[in-house]
Protein backbone atom coordinates (compact mmCIF):
# COMPACT_ATOMS: atom_id res chain seq x y z
CA UNK A 1 0.00 0.00 0.00
CA UNK A 2 1.81 3.05 -1.25
CA UNK A 3 0.71 6.09 1.51
CA UNK A 4 0.78 9.53 -0.22
CA UNK A 5 0.87 12.56 2.50
CA UNK A 6 -0.55 15.56 1.47
CA UNK A 7 0.53 18.90 2.58
CA UNK A 8 -1.13 22.57 2.05
CA UNK A 9 0.47 25.02 3.39
CA UNK A 10 0.68 29.06 3.49
CA UNK A 11 3.34 31.60 4.87
CA UNK A 12 3.48 28.93 7.88
CA UNK A 13 7.47 27.67 7.44
CA UNK A 14 8.56 26.80 10.99
CA UNK A 15 5.44 24.41 11.75
CA UNK A 16 5.91 23.16 8.32
CA UNK A 17 9.45 22.55 9.03
CA UNK A 18 8.63 20.70 12.24
CA UNK A 19 5.77 18.20 10.97
CA UNK A 20 8.32 17.15 8.14
CA UNK A 21 10.87 16.26 10.80
CA UNK A 22 8.10 14.47 12.55
CA UNK A 23 7.05 12.03 9.65
CA UNK A 24 10.90 11.83 8.13
CA UNK A 25 11.23 10.74 11.91
CA UNK A 26 8.30 8.36 12.43
CA UNK A 27 6.73 7.34 8.82
CA UNK A 28 9.68 7.95 6.25
CA UNK A 29 8.37 5.64 3.71
CA UNK A 30 5.59 7.89 2.51
CA UNK A 31 5.09 10.07 -0.52
CA UNK A 32 5.32 13.27 0.68
CA UNK A 33 3.22 16.08 -1.48
CA UNK A 34 3.60 19.94 -0.14
CA UNK A 35 1.20 22.08 -2.00
CA UNK A 36 2.59 25.75 -1.95
CA UNK A 37 -0.72 28.21 -1.58
CA UNK A 38 0.60 31.49 -2.58
CA UNK A 39 4.19 31.32 -3.88
CA UNK A 40 6.23 32.86 -0.46
CA UNK A 41 9.27 33.48 -1.35
CA UNK A 42 11.46 32.12 1.78
CA UNK A 43 8.83 29.18 1.28
CA UNK A 44 10.22 28.03 -2.05
CA UNK A 45 13.62 28.87 -1.57
CA UNK A 46 13.83 26.27 1.18
CA UNK A 47 11.39 23.92 -0.57
CA UNK A 48 13.85 23.97 -3.58
CA UNK A 49 16.25 22.27 -1.49
CA UNK A 50 14.39 19.40 0.02
CA UNK A 51 13.58 15.63 -1.23
CA UNK A 52 9.35 15.61 -1.37
CA UNK A 53 7.26 16.72 -4.09
CA UNK A 54 6.47 19.82 -4.37
CA UNK A 55 2.89 21.69 -6.47
CA UNK A 56 3.09 25.12 -6.56
CA UNK A 57 0.47 27.80 -6.96
CA UNK A 58 0.53 30.95 -8.34
CA UNK A 59 -1.80 32.17 -5.29
CA UNK A 60 -3.88 31.24 -2.78
CA UNK A 61 -6.64 28.61 -4.59
CA UNK A 62 -8.19 27.29 -1.25
CA UNK A 63 -7.66 24.56 0.70
CA UNK A 64 -10.10 22.08 -1.96
CA UNK A 65 -7.88 22.84 -4.79
CA UNK A 66 -4.64 22.41 -2.59
CA UNK A 67 -6.13 19.01 -1.04
CA UNK A 68 -7.27 17.88 -4.74
CA UNK A 69 -3.72 18.67 -6.73
CA UNK A 70 -2.27 16.74 -4.25
CA UNK A 71 -3.98 13.83 -4.29
CA UNK A 72 -3.95 14.11 -8.10
CA UNK A 73 -0.19 14.24 -8.31
CA UNK A 74 -0.30 10.71 -5.82
CA UNK A 75 -3.22 8.99 -7.89
CA UNK A 76 -0.70 9.80 -10.83
CA UNK A 77 2.46 8.34 -9.21
CA UNK A 78 0.58 5.05 -8.31
CA UNK A 79 -0.42 6.01 -4.40
CA UNK A 80 -3.49 4.36 -3.23
CA UNK A 81 -4.02 6.16 -0.10
CA UNK A 82 -3.62 9.52 0.76
CA UNK A 83 -3.00 11.01 4.46
CA UNK A 84 -4.23 15.02 4.66
CA UNK A 85 -2.68 16.68 6.68
CA UNK A 86 -2.93 20.79 7.91
CA UNK A 87 1.24 21.99 8.13
CA UNK A 88 0.63 22.82 11.58
CA UNK A 89 0.20 19.79 13.44
CA UNK A 90 2.92 17.48 14.93
CA UNK A 91 3.42 14.00 16.33
CA UNK A 92 5.65 11.32 17.77
CA UNK A 93 4.94 8.27 16.77
CA UNK A 94 4.38 6.38 13.43
CA UNK A 95 0.24 6.52 13.26
CA UNK A 96 -0.18 4.39 10.13
CA UNK A 97 0.22 1.51 11.90
CA UNK A 98 -2.06 2.02 13.74
CA UNK A 99 -4.97 2.69 10.92
CA UNK A 100 -6.68 -0.25 10.03
CA UNK A 101 -6.12 -0.97 5.59
CA UNK A 102 -10.31 -2.33 5.32
CA UNK A 103 -11.47 1.14 5.51
CA UNK A 104 -12.28 4.16 2.39
CA UNK A 105 -12.21 6.77 4.82
CA UNK A 106 -9.95 7.00 8.35
CA UNK A 107 -10.18 10.04 10.41
CA UNK A 108 -9.38 11.25 14.57
CA UNK A 109 -11.83 10.33 17.30
CA UNK A 110 -10.38 13.73 19.36
CA UNK A 111 -9.73 16.43 16.39
CA UNK A 112 -13.27 18.47 16.47
CA UNK A 113 -16.81 18.91 18.23
CA UNK A 114 -17.90 17.63 14.43
CA UNK A 115 -17.23 13.71 13.71
CA UNK A 116 -14.75 15.02 10.24
CA UNK A 117 -12.75 17.67 10.05
CA UNK A 118 -9.85 18.76 7.36
CA UNK A 119 -6.53 18.62 9.49
CA UNK A 120 -6.25 15.09 9.72
CA UNK A 121 -7.82 12.34 7.85
CA UNK A 122 -7.14 9.18 5.30
CA UNK A 123 -8.98 8.29 2.09
CA UNK A 124 -8.17 5.74 -0.44
CA UNK A 125 -9.16 5.30 -4.07
CA UNK A 126 -12.22 3.85 -3.96
CA UNK A 127 -13.29 6.46 -1.93
CA UNK A 128 -11.94 9.01 -4.27
CA UNK A 129 -13.71 6.50 -7.05
CA UNK A 130 -17.08 7.39 -5.55
CA UNK A 131 -17.39 10.45 -3.53
CA UNK A 132 -15.69 12.89 -5.85
CA UNK A 133 -12.94 15.64 -5.16
CA UNK A 134 -13.33 18.39 -2.91
CA UNK A 135 -15.78 21.21 -4.69
CA UNK A 136 -13.24 23.78 -5.20
CA UNK A 137 -15.64 26.16 -4.79
CA UNK A 138 -15.19 25.88 -0.83
CA UNK A 139 -12.20 27.35 -0.42
CA UNK A 140 -11.60 28.31 3.10
CA UNK A 141 -14.82 26.58 4.95
CA UNK A 142 -17.25 23.61 4.32
CA UNK A 143 -15.14 21.77 1.95
CA UNK A 144 -14.44 18.88 4.74
CA UNK A 145 -18.19 18.91 5.87
CA UNK A 146 -19.65 18.63 2.24
CA UNK A 147 -17.00 15.73 1.66
CA UNK A 148 -18.41 13.91 5.02
CA UNK A 149 -22.03 14.64 3.77
CA UNK A 150 -21.31 13.17 0.25
CA UNK A 151 -19.16 10.18 1.99
CA UNK A 152 -22.31 9.33 4.71
CA UNK A 153 -24.77 9.00 1.82
CA UNK A 154 -22.14 6.71 -0.37
CA UNK A 155 -22.29 3.53 1.98
CA UNK A 156 -18.52 3.40 2.20
CA UNK A 157 -16.77 2.36 5.28
CA UNK A 158 -15.43 4.63 7.92
CA UNK A 159 -12.94 4.49 10.83
CA UNK A 160 -12.24 6.32 14.02
CA UNK A 161 -8.58 6.19 15.63
CA UNK A 162 -7.83 7.90 18.46
CA UNK A 163 -4.11 9.85 18.06
CA UNK A 164 -2.59 12.46 20.35
CA UNK A 165 -1.52 14.71 17.28
CA UNK A 166 -0.77 18.55 18.05
CA UNK A 167 -2.71 21.07 16.52
CA UNK A 168 -1.80 25.08 16.52
CA UNK A 169 -4.85 26.37 14.99
CA UNK A 170 -6.38 27.82 11.97
CA UNK A 171 -3.22 29.74 11.06
CA UNK A 172 -3.71 30.80 7.51
CA UNK A 173 -7.03 32.67 8.34
CA UNK A 174 -5.13 34.55 11.19
CA UNK A 175 -3.16 36.08 8.26
CA UNK A 176 -6.18 36.98 6.53
CA UNK A 177 -7.71 40.41 7.08
CA UNK A 178 -11.68 40.30 8.91
CA UNK A 179 -12.88 42.03 5.54
CA UNK A 180 -11.87 39.48 3.16
CA UNK A 181 -12.08 36.33 5.57
CA UNK A 182 -16.14 37.41 5.90
CA UNK A 183 -17.09 38.14 2.75
CA UNK A 184 -15.24 34.46 1.51
CA UNK A 185 -17.15 32.68 4.43
CA UNK A 186 -20.10 34.27 3.63
CA UNK A 187 -19.04 32.79 -0.34
CA UNK A 188 -18.38 29.52 1.00
CA UNK A 189 -21.55 29.16 3.38
CA UNK A 190 -24.65 29.92 0.59
CA UNK A 191 -23.13 27.84 -1.77
CA UNK A 192 -23.02 25.17 1.08
CA UNK A 193 -26.77 26.44 1.59
CA UNK A 194 -27.86 25.63 -1.58
CA UNK A 195 -26.14 21.93 -1.72
CA UNK A 196 -28.01 21.41 1.61
CA UNK A 197 -30.97 23.63 2.48
CA UNK A 198 -31.44 22.13 5.38
CA UNK A 199 -28.55 22.67 7.00
CA UNK A 200 -28.47 24.09 10.62
CA UNK A 201 -25.29 25.51 11.13
CA UNK A 202 -23.66 28.93 12.64
CA UNK A 203 -25.58 31.99 10.18
CA UNK A 204 -23.39 34.66 8.07
CA UNK A 205 -20.60 36.52 9.52
CA UNK A 206 -21.79 40.33 9.74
Amino acid sequence: MKLAIIIPTFDNLKSLKKLLNDIDKYIPYTYVYIVEDGQRKDTIKWLKKTKYNIIYHEKNEGISKSWNDGIRKALDNGCNYFAVLNDNIGFDHDWWKDCPNDKDLIYLTNSSPIEFTGWFFILNRKCLQIVGYFDEALTIFGSDFDFWVRFKRSGLKCSKIDLHIEHGGSETIKKMTMDWYKKVWNENWNILRSKYPNLRMQSQLK
